[in-house]
């Protein structure tokens, strides 16, 4: 009787948790919902994916990279960009310039600015 007892408990725990957090989720996702900025981020598996603004790279927890679309595939076919810029190191958050953004972004580096690091 006790077991059901705290079988019941639990459970109305759970609704009541789920409840509560979903109005949250819902307003999360709408006030989200209405700006158009993508950005390159790395999600928590490690996989660089375009967002379409912060805030729901923020929700997903992953990381941006940079301001705009994630270039991958599109590196391999213009390896020659000579853009530079600073971007903090992923491992050491030491500034560090790299070549272009596709460097950066290779190396899943945060991006601070346009052109080299001072």
């Amino acid at each position: 009787m006790l077991m059901a007892r705290f079988g019941v408990l639990a459970l109305c725990a759970a609704i009541t948790s789920a409840l509560l957090l979903t109005p949250q989720r819902t307003l999360a996702a709408q006030l989200c919902a209405g700006t158009d900025e993508p950005v390159c981020a790395l999600d928590s598996t490690g996989v660089r994916t375009t967002y379409t603004n912060p805030c729901l790279a923020g929700q997903a927890h992953a990381r941006v990279l940079h301001p705009g679309s994630c270039f991958g595939l599109l590196c391999s076919f213009n390896p020659v960009i000579v853009n530079s810029v600073c971007a903090a190191d992923p491992k050491s958050t030491k500034l560090t310039t790299y070549a272009n953004m596709c460097a950066a972004e290779r190396a899943n580096a945060k991006w601070v600015r346009y052109g080299a690091c001072r």
